[in-house]
């Protein structure tokens, strides 16, 4: 089970990692030392990889023995996590406002025929 987490501690990471990757979409302990050790040092920060890596936004490499984190690797899904959320967000709004259309027709539609029923008996 993937553990719950705040979805902007979530971002916050992502956008962290995607900013230190490097050109093979990677970041090793050696050249982010003090990233890892915040990673390590965090339940938020260990819950959110978590998170992340069961969604498959990234994977993540751990020495066998003692379970430290040694490498994150971003996946293709990871690497297009902003504007895919950013996609999802604008198709929410859409939808939004096409049911609002619709609802204001069915509103004006059922008022236009009541106020017909009532003009026939006037």
């Amino acid at each position: 089970m993937t553990p719950r987490i705040r979805k902007d501690k979530r971002d916050s990471i992502m956008r962290e990692i995607l900013t230190r990757q490097d050109a093979n979409k990677l970041i090793d302990i050696s050249k982010a030392p003090d990233f890892f050790a915040n990673l390590q040092g965090s339940e938020d920060a260990k819950n959110a990889l978590t998170y992340l890596e069961a969604k498959g936004f990234i994977s993540c490499s751990r020495n066998p023995v003692s379970h430290k984190l040694l490498q994150i690797r971003v996946t293709e899904i990871g690497a297009t996590y902003f504007e895919d959320a950013e996609e999802i967000l604008n198709a929410k709004r859409v939808e939004s406002i096409r049911y609002w259309i619709t609802t204001g027709i069915a509103v004006a539609a059922l008022i236009t025929s009541i106020a017909s029923i009532i003009l026939q008996y006037l």
